[in-house]
């Protein structure tokens, strides 16, 4: 079985890709204008806010509830009763 990685698979590739440049095989890259990028920048900011909120949300309801499903396992294992007054 032959691994993964070889040691002179760098240069190998770095050839290849500089062919391919060479005879112009490599597509072009898009990249948005700026106030198109911008602007989606804009937009992602609020996202996340509204998904870290979910996520802080979601985590002090989950440690509410926590100490009961403590106790309750506590009960269970070692046979606590609790007397009315």
């Amino acid at each position: 079985m032959q691994p993964m990685y070889y040691i002179g698979d760098d240069r190998i590739d770095a050839s290849k890709i500089y062919d391919c440049l060479r005879c112009d095989f490599l597509p072009e890259c898009y990249m948005a204008p700026t106030a198109i990028r911008e602007r989606r920048r804009k937009l992602r900011y609020p996202n996340l806010l509204v998904r870290q909120m979910v996520q802080m949300k979601n985590k002090i309801a989950g440690v509410g509830q926590m100490p009961l499903r403590w106790y309750a396992t506590l009960q269970t294992l070692h046979c606590i009763t609790m007397s009315a007054p």
